[in-house]
């Protein structure tokens, strides 16, 4: 089995410590893959040498799906990949705080107008419309 250089590895843990470099002999690829605690049917692998499931998060080849080598352009799209998922996740903090601030809102002006209408219905009840 091949492996991956030092310097690779140091690079991939900065970009996220759960990842590793694994290499499928049967396509002669590379994949970073992230371990995962137990089997999930179709979004789980298993490695029967180590005994372990894994997710694969990324394949390392070309646009025909040729093979591609371990180098520095791998590293520079897994920054860029972290840079977007980190950017959506951003943005969908913002619309969660959005939805729950309006939600606030909506919850403020029906308990007042809830309270409004206790309110004259109490003094309905109370005056004297009849005498």
């Amino acid at each position: 089995m091949l492996t991956p250089q030092a310097w690779f590895l140091k690079e991939l843990q900065l970009i996220s410590p759960n990842l590793k470099p694994y290499y499928l002999a049967k396509h002669r690829k590379w994949l970073i893959v992230k371990e995962f605690p137990r089997r999930v049917p179709g979004i789980t692998e298993y490695d029967p040498i180590s005994g372990k499931h894994y997710v694969v998060e990324f394949v390392v080849e070309d646009e025909k799906h040729n093979p591609r080598p371990l180098d520095n352009r791998i590293i520079e799209v897994l920054k860029e990949i972290k840079q977007r998922r980190e950017k959506n996740v951003s943005i969908e903090r913002e619309i969660d705080e959005a939805n729950e601030k309006r939600r606030k809102d909506m919850m403020k002006i029906r308990m007042d107008a809830q309270r409004e209408f206790c309110k004259w219905l109490y003094k309905l009840e109370h005056s004297r419309t009849f005498s």
